[in-house]
Parts: C-alpha cells; structure tokens; sequence
C-alpha cells in the first residue's frame, strides 16, 4: 500500500468518526430559551410584560416537558397565557406543562407582571423534561429601551445619501417628463391649428 493511499484511508477513517461524535452530540432534544422583559418604567405599580420563546433545536421531541418560571420579590404576577399545554400560577411562580414539543417547534408564554417593590425585577425560566438530563435555565431583566451606544451606525451616511439623490433624481425626471409633455402636447395643438 502506497503512503499516499494509507493517508486516505487513515483521513477517511478519521472523518467517519468525526461525523459519528457530531451526530451523537447534534441527537437529542436540546431546549432553547428566550427571555424578554419589556417595562416602561421601574416605579411600583407598572406593567412589565414578559415573553418567553421555547424551542426544540435537537432532532428528537421533548417529552413531559415541565417549564417552571420565578419571578423575583419585586414583580408580582397578573397573568400568564401559554400558546400550548396548562399553565398554573403558585405566587410568583408559573409552571407550564405541554406533553411534547417536536422537532424545531416553537411555543410561547406570555407573562403580565406589576412591580410590587424596589427589588428584584428578574426572572429565571428553567425547563424539564424526562428525555432531558439536567434542566436548561435562563435568567432575565426587564428593559426599558435598546441601550444607546453613541455610535452612528457606519450605514447611515451613505443609505441618507442614496436616499437625498434617489429622490432628486426621480424629481428631475419627473420634471423633465412633464416638459416633455408639454412641449408634445404644445406640438399637437399646433399641428390642428394649421
């Protein structure tokens, strides 16, 4: 066996197992969590509504899935709405159950919360479920508004340029079309007068 023949067969040997070790891994149910907190303001008594995104980014459904969010000592819940499954509301916990939750599919939960004191205003979402080792955990805070970096974006001069000269252009050509025809219709007129 030539050296350049054993090298391939030793690079095929080893990209088999490299695919074997990333399809092992990829397998599974794998839950991923968004968090998002929207508040107008932090004084007691205003609203902050949170939306919760779960998703199954594995190959394999979730089964009796347990989703289990805690809102701290400062928010109080008003409300919970799940897109699918029971909700049940226990103080400052809300605990979502759905059976299963396939392969790239998406649910929601909607929470309304007011803020009850100057306190904690954080939330921890953690979900189960039986074909699940461990729970995956996410934790949150309300925002008020994007922060605000200071930084113009570099997009900005040259799109607000292309904007001013699209729209002078189009201004020049509709101009011109309208001398066009006026000048075309002052031809015409001439034309039957004769």
């Amino acid at each position: 066996m030539s050296h350049a023949s054993y090298l391939t067969w030793r690079l095929l040997i080893l990209s088999l197992f490299a695919v074997a070790i990333v399809t092992v891994q990829a397998s599974g149910f794998e839950p991923s969590i968004t968090m998002l907190g929207f508040a107008s303001s932090t004084n007691v008594g205003e609203e902050v509504e949170w939306m919760l995104t779960f998703s199954n980014a594995g190959d394999t459904a979730g089964q009796n899935i347990v989703i289990s969010t805690t809102m701290g000592n400062g928010l109080q819940v008003e409300n919970a709405q799940f897109s699918t499954g029971t909700t049940t509301i226990n103080g400052n916990t809300i605990t979502a159950s759905i059976p299963m939750l396939e392969s790239s599919e998406t649910i929601q939960l909607n929470i309304l919360t007011s803020i009850a004191a100057d306190a904690d205003f954080s939330a921890v979402s953690c979900v189960t479920a039986s074909n699940l080792s461990g729970e995956s955990c996410v934790r949150g805070l309300p925002v008020q508004a994007l922060p605000a970096t200071g930084e113009t974006p570099f997009w900005r001069q040259p799109f607000l340029w292309l904007g001013v000269m699209t729209v002078s252009v189009s201004l020049v050509l509709i101009g011109l079309g309208l001398l066009g025809l006026q000048s075309l219709q002052a031809h015409d007129d001439n034309e039957y007068e004769t």
